[in-house]
């Protein structure tokens, strides 16, 4: 059985991304190949959650490991990619959702993270939330992500440098 996060990142990567090819995985870490040039992405999957944070209710929610992201860094992982499955809220489909995709760069995360709080177990928690093309992470201080929403070309101009 697959990593939900990596499988629904596969096909939003084909959809959005012509001419690519996947490397082997190992969890939630996998290659993507164009040509000659090739990138690691580490994807991770959230549900909806519906308790209230920060007066918003509702949100997806991530958790990294400090010492993980590290790893990460030093295995050149060049991009995290959030998703999170957020329903549609049509009264016709009550059960249907969408995935949103918060896409970025391992450097931009280091600097956006740069002052964000640990947990005792030394894990980075992420709550996402979105509105019309914002994306927003309110776990501690909101952040605005919204330069990372749904952004495929950070990954499709990598790939073609």
């Amino acid at each position: 059985m697959g990593n939900l996060g990596v499988d629904i990142t596969k096909k939003a990567l084909l959809d959005n991304i012509k001419r690519i090819q996947f490397l082997s995985n190992k969890g939630s870490v996998f290659g993507v190949q164009k040509g000659k040039n090739h990138i690691l992405i580490r994807a991770s999957e959230s549900k909806f959650h519906t308790h209230e944070c920060k007066g918003k209710i509702g949100h997806g929610w991530t958790d990294i490991n400090r010492n993980n992201l590290l790893d990460f860094k030093n295995n050149s992982i060049d991009f995290f990619v959030f998703v999170t499955q957020w329903p549609t809220f049509e009264k016709s489909k009550p059960d249907c959702y969408q995935n949103k995709f918060v896409i970025i760069p391992t450097k931009d995360l280091e600097k956006l993270i740069k002052n964000k709080p640990t947990g005792q177990n030394g894990v980075y928690r992420f709550y996402f939330y979105f509105e019309g093309q914002k994306a927003i992470e309110i776990r501690d201080e909101t952040t605005d992500y919204s330069d990372y929403f749904n952004h495929w070309d950070l990954i499709k101009n990598d790939l073609e440098r």
